[in-house]
């Protein structure tokens, strides 16, 4: 579809919806202002309907009024004379009054006359049983003193029936009895109430079971308190309806009143020329607007799409859009061209950077392999050529796996797929080690790393490949070599430790043909300092390494083989070590390892002579710990205590001068500490393997 019928549907859409509003705005607005007016006007009629029948009733309340209190009246109910009967209850007075019924009642409540009259067919009728059932003492028509005035239901139909007291003509009494009047409202009296009020009026009685359906829906929503009810009954008329009670205060009727709708006709009339008017000025500002939009967006919008679809079709980037006025499709088409200004440079630029790009890929020395989704090749280098011995022309759009030996065309799948190959991935460029396939079919080890990326959902993998079939043998010559110099190195450690331990076995079957205590103690010493550092040579062939050991897991060995070998139970002297896991080589191993030996072997021998001892308190104890790029060692004891005379600087005691010896061959320094018990505090580095050693 094109923009004019677009704009023409538009158009049309929005004038529909905008009527279609306007005019339910209008109907809520307009029908509830008519629908009030109109509910009002009825409301108004069907209380006038109620005052002219309660002004009925108050005629025929001021006619018994003059009936019951006058002298002959009063006479008469007590001597019932016949003359007041001649002159006065004729038939032209049931005629003249407009009554149905009028009946003298004493005080006993006996009727000293009554008589009905049928107004249409003037004549007389006797007072029918249903009036009789109201001549009692007990009922209000004859209790009330005031009299009463109002409506009673009877099977001939409803009644307007007064009551008066018979009183003096100056109003005196006491009352000798009671007139009754009644009239019936038949349907010439409603007909003549229609009249006066200009509308139909329909009386039915409230408690009628057979009423019509507007009759019941009335019923049901008046009461006492809200005796009216308004609702219309077609297009064309509406009703009111009233609640009348009867001499007791019931609901007794419902009184109905009908008139034509005028309001609602009106309404619908206002409405009607409302929206004829609104459709006629909607359509004619539809037809300006799309006049002005034609000339003015339209039309230029249309030139701009033919100027477009030309330099689309020549594909000439150079070519401008004419541009002008001012507003804002000038704007548009300044900006159309600036863009096509920005593409046409960038094309300029990608197609240089296209030539550079060509070029380091043909310039370099690895092989660069670049496929689509499918695994088809899309770019292959002379390196890849010449590694693999296709060309150019037969490789392209062929699978990348034919490159790949059979068995790794799974794993080369799955490096392919793995999500950490995007260029945004800190695992870019991981390499994976394979075989290659050249075009004669013979094999050999390569090295390839992956990266994929992403243009409009398609995805594209570059993979660089290099040749390592001449780094891979010199690799396995170097890891050979390496192997045999471990083994050389494993045999060297395991000779020292056995060379060491047999020294040690010479040293302690010498010692037992010496007789001199202080020199069967150096023998020991010797024997153990030779133990300390075979143990080292035994670690190191033990460990995985060959070149460092667990510090921490030997001074505890070395503590105890110290023990055993002054024959000194654990349980008399404590032995506490912290030592951190540090892994220490054998150039920096033996020496701590010697100083240890011979700080323990001086702690053993001397710190706790036998006079003195006190198990529960003696102790030695070794920390071992990295303080930051140094490494501390504190060997201590709680014994006696060095003489104070003692300067380890310059004593020529055979183990200190070591410990000095020692420390300074591993690049240290020693302090102790003397105050109340005896510690030693060195603080050194890792001497590195081969560096030189300061004396």
């Amino acid at each position: 579809m094109k923009l004019r019928e677009k704009t023409l549907v538009l158009l049309g859409i929005t004038i529909t919806c905008s009527i279609i509003v306007m005019c339910m705005a209008s109907n809520v607005v307009l029908m509830g202002g008519f629908q009030t007016l109109e509910e009002q006007n009825t409301l108004q009629n069907i209380q006038l309907a109620t005052n002219v029948l309660s002004g009925e009733i108050s005629d025929l309340n001021k006619t018994i009024n003059d009936w019951a209190v006058w002298d002959d009246t009063y006479i008469f109910i007590q001597n019932h004379n016949s003359r007041y009967i001649q002159s006065n209850l004729l038939n032209s007075t049931f005629t003249g009054l407009k009554l149905n019924l009028i009946i003298y009642v004493d005080n006993s409540g006996n009727i000293v006359y009554g008589k009905e009259f049928d107004l249409q067919k003037k004549e007389e009728k006797p007072v029918s049983e249903g009036i009789k059932k109201y001549i009692s003492k007990d009922n209000i028509l004859l209790s009330s003193q005031d009299g009463v005035k109002g409506i009673i239901m009877l099977p001939e139909g409803p009644m307007i029936i007064v009551s008066h007291p018979i009183l003096t003509s100056n109003g005196d009494g006491p009352s000798k009895g009671t007139l009754i009047f009644g009239r019936y409202l038949s349907d010439v009296e409603i007909q003549h109430l229609s009249g006066e009020i200009q509308s139909s009026l329909t009386l039915i009685s409230y408690n009628d079971f057979n009423i019509p359906a507007d009759f019941q829906t009335a019923r049901e929503s008046m009461s006492q308190s809200s005796p009216f009810f308004i609702k219309p009954i077609n297009d064309s008329y509406i009703a009111g309806y009233a609640l009348i009670n009867d001499i007791d205060g019931k609901p007794a009727f419902i009184l109905k009143t009908e008139r034509p709708r005028g309001f609602y006709k009106e309404y619908q009339n206002t409405l009607s020329y409302f929206i004829t008017s609104l459709l006629i000025i909607c359509c004619f500002l539809a037809v300006i607007t799309l006049i002005y939009l034609d000339r003015s967006i339209l039309s230029k919008l249309s030139r701009f799409s033919k100027d477009i679809s030309i330099i689309g079709k020549k594909g000439d980037l150079s070519t401008r859009i004419l541009a002008d006025g001012e507003d804002e499709l000038s704007s548009l088409a300044e900006s159309i061209n600036g863009m096509l200004s920005r593409i046409e440079t960038s094309q300029d630029q990608l197609k240089k950077s296209e030539l550079e790009f060509r070029s380091l890929v043909e310039l370099a020395n690895n092989s660069i392999v670049l496929t689509d989704s499918a695994g088809k090749i899309m770019l292959w280098n002379r390196s890849a050529q010449r590694m693999f011995g296709y060309s150019e022309n037969e490789i392209l759009g062929k699978p990348i796996s034919i490159l790949f030996p059979d068995e790794y065309h799974e794993s080369y799948q799955k490096v392919m797929d793995n999500p950490y190959n995007s260029a945004n991935s800190q695992n870019m460029g991981v390499i994976y080690e394979s075989y290659g396939f050249k075009k004669d079919k013979s094999r050999f080890m390569l090295e390839i790393s992956h990266i994929s990326w992403k243009i409009k959902n398609e995805k594209f993998y570059c993979a660089i490949i290099r040749d390592i079939t001449d780094s891979k043998q010199a690799e396995n010559e170097i890891k050979e070599s390496l192997r045999e110099k471990e083994a050389l190195l494993m045999e060297i450690h395991h000779r020292v430790k056995n060379n060491m331990q047999i020294i040690s076995s010479l040293l302690s079957l010498q010692s037992r043909y010496i007789k001199d205590k202080d020199a069967f103690e150096v023998f020991k010493e010797s024997q153990n300092r030779v133990k300390s550092m075979a143990m080292i040579h035994e670690r190191l062939y033990n460990s995985k390494g060959l070149a460092k050991i667990d510090f921490a897991g030997y001074i505890k060995n070395l503590v105890d083989d110290l023990f055993g070998s002054y024959g000194v139970n654990q349980d008399d002297i404590k032995i506490d070590i912290s030592a951190d896991k540090i892994f220490l080589n054998a150039d920096t191993a033996i020496p701590v390892g010697l100083i240890i030996n011979e700080l323990v072997t001086n702690s053993l021998k001397y710190a706790f002579p036998a006079e003195n001892s006190d198990h529960e308190k003696s102790r030695i104890y070794i920390k071992f710990h990295r303080n930051n790029k140094n490494m501390l060692l504190v060997v201590g004891d709680n014994g006696i205590g060095l003489p104070e005379d003692v300067d380890l600087q310059h004593s020529e005691t055979l183990g200190l001068r070591l410990v000095r010896s020692l420390v300074d061959q591993i690049n240290g320094t020693v302090e102790l500490h003397s105050n109340g018990q005896t510690e030693f505090r060195i603080i050194f580095t890792q001497i590195e393997q081969n560096s030189p050693v300061t004396s």
